[in-house]
């Protein structure tokens, strides 16, 4: 979990920026929505380190970051450390998923995997971008048309039209 408070901000300030342009349309990039139940797993981190591959990042870092519960009033004040992630390139898939579900402190309930009612997936770049509202079981991933052709038949399984109750909220 991060526990300083200047790299939650950075990473806060990315997310809400993230939402905020996955909410318009922008001609050069496009959104794919796909079912939320695979971004906790090893499936997921597969298919984020293939995007990484795709774009020749030579897989930098990406970070998972729940924007509810709230990160301040609840997570923070709860646990004394942020609901964020990073995850390097010497990570695993089994690092990925074991951080997920890790117990923040006192309470395995609250894990991210299990917990996180919205969150964001970023990586270091302004690449791509995930958001995920478990409420509605969506997820919408924004990034350039190449990189979501590359996406949609990566999930293809999990490819999803949007509800229409599906809005970004954050």
């Amino acid at each position: 979990f991060v526990e300083s408070s200047t790299e939650f901000d950075r990473l806060w300030e990315r997310s809400v920026m993230g939402v905020h342009a996955l909410a318009l349309p922008v001609p050069d990039r496009a959104v794919l929505y796909f079912d939320s139940a695979i971004v906790t797993t090893r499936r997921f981190f597969q298919f984020v380190r293939a995007l990484q591959d795709y774009i020749g990042s030579n897989r930098r870092a990406f970070a998972f970051v729940a924007l509810r519960p709230d990160p301040l009033a609840y997570f923070h004040e709860n646990f004394d450390k942020y609901p964020a992630i990073v995850f390097s390139s010497n990570h695993s898939e089994s690092d990925y998923v074991s951080a997920l579900a890790a117990d923040p402190g006192g309470s395995p309930a609250d894990a991210l995997a299990f917990n996180a009612e919205r969150y964001v997936v970023l990586p270091e770049g302004d690449d791509w971008f995930v958001y995920a509202d478990e409420a509605k079981e969506t997820a919408a991933l924004s990034g350039s048309r190449g990189l979501v052709a590359f996406a949609r038949e990566y999930l293809a399984g999990d490819v999803l039209q949007p509800s229409p109750a599906f809005k970004l909220v954050d």
